[in-house]
C-alpha cells in the first residue's frame, strides 16, 4: 500500500506528460513535504513560477503580464519592458520572450552595444571626439558616415601619377600616365639631356679651373728661372770700373793746361807739355 502510494505522484506525471499539460513548466520534482504535489523548476520563457508546489503543474507558472517579459526560466518574477525616450526610438518591440530593443534617431547613433545613449553621428570628413565630432586632421580623410580618419596613400603605383589631392572626405587619387609614342620620345630626350648638360657644365668648369691653374703656375716658373738666370749672369760680369776711371782721367788730362802754356811762356813748356798729355 505504502509503495502505491509513493508512486501515485510518478503516475500523475507520466499522465500530464503524454496529455502534453506541462507546456508552461519545462522542469519539476515531487514535492517531498506532500507526495500529491509537485514542484516546478524551470518555466518556459514568457513565464515565470509562481513560488509554490501543486498537484496541477500547469498552475505552477504564469505567462508575463504586457509590457513584462522574463528569460530567466528559474525566475518567479517578469521584468518591466525598457521605454526608448529622448533621442531613443524603437528598433524591436518588447515580448513576453525579450526586451525592447532601441536604436538612435537619424543624425545620432548609440554609444555601445545596449545602445545605452546616443551621441551625434559624425559624417565626412569628420570622426568621433569625446561626445561629439571633430573635423580630421591634415594629411587624413573619411570617407564613409560614422567612420574614422584614415592617412592619405604617400605615393601612386608605378606608372601612375596624381589626378587629385587629398582632402577631408578623399583619399589622394592617381590615374594612369596617358602616353603617346611621341610624348615618349620627348619624355625620354628631356630625361637623358638634363643628366647630360649638368654633367658636361660640371666637366667644363673642373677643365676651365684646371686651366687656370696650369697657366699660373707655368707663369710663375718662367718668373722664377728668368729672375734666377739673370741673377747668376750679372755675378759672373765684370766691373766696369777701369774704363770709367780712364775716361775720368782722360776729361782731366784733356782739360788740364800747363802752367807754361796759361801764361804763354817758351815753345819748349810746350813741348814738354804735350810730352806729359801722350803719357
Amino acid at each position: 500500500m505504502k509503495t502505491c502510494t509513493a508512486l501515485l505522484p510518478l503516475a500523475i506525471c507520466g499522465f500530464f506528460l503524454s496529455c502534453g499539460v506541462l507546456h508552461a513548466c519545462d522542469s519539476w520534482e515531487p514535492d517531498r513535504s506532500n507526495i500529491h504535489n509537485v514542484c516546478c523548476k524551470k518555466c518556459s520563457a514568457g513565464s515565470r513560477h509562481t513560488g509554490v508546489c501543486g498537484p496541477d503543474q500547469s498552475t505552477l507558472c504564469v505567462s508575463c503580464v504586457p509590457g513584462t517579459f522574463n528569460i530567466d526560466p528559474e525566475s518567479s518574477s517578469c521584468t518591466r519592458c525598457r521605454i526608448c525616450t529622448g533621442k531613443l526610438t524603437v528598433k524591436e518591440p518588447c515580448t513576453s520572450t525579450r526586451n525592447t530593443v532601441c536604436t538612435c534617431v537619424e543624425g545620432f547613433k548609440c554609444v555601445d552595444a545596449e545602445c545605452s545613449r546616443c551621441i551625434k553621428q559624425c559624417g565626412k570628413g569628420e570622426e568621433t571626439f569625446e561626445s561629439g565630432c571633430k573635423k580630421c586632421d591634415s594629411g587624413t580623410f573619411n570617407d564613409k558616415v560614422d567612420g574614422i580618419c584614415k592617412p592619405w596613400k604617400k605615393r601612386c603605383r608605378n606608372g601612375e601619377i596624381i589626378k587629385q589631392n587629398g582632402t577631408a572626405e578623399s583619399d589622394v587619387l592617381c590615374e594612369p600616365i596617358q602616353t603617346t609614342p611621341s610624348t615618349v620620345t620627348a619624355m625620354t630626350v628631356v630625361v637623358t639631356k638634363k643628366p647630360n648638360t649638368q654633367s658636361g657644365l660640371e666637366m667644363a668648369a673642373l677643365l676651365t679651373a684646371a686651366s687656370v691653374t696650369m697657366i699660373v703656375i707655368l707663369v710663375v716658373l718662367v718668373m722664377f728661372f728668368v729672375t734666377h738666370i739673370y741673377k747668376k749672369k750679372g755675378a759672373g760680369l765684370p766691373v766696369a770700373k777701369t774704363p770709367v776711371v780712364q775716361v775720368a782721367q782722360e776729361e782731366d788730362t784733356r782739360s788740364c793746361r800747363c802752367p807754361e802754356e796759361e801764361q804763354g811762356d817758351s815753345e819748349d813748356s810746350s813741348e814738354m807739355c804735350s810730352k806729359l798729355l801722350l803719357a
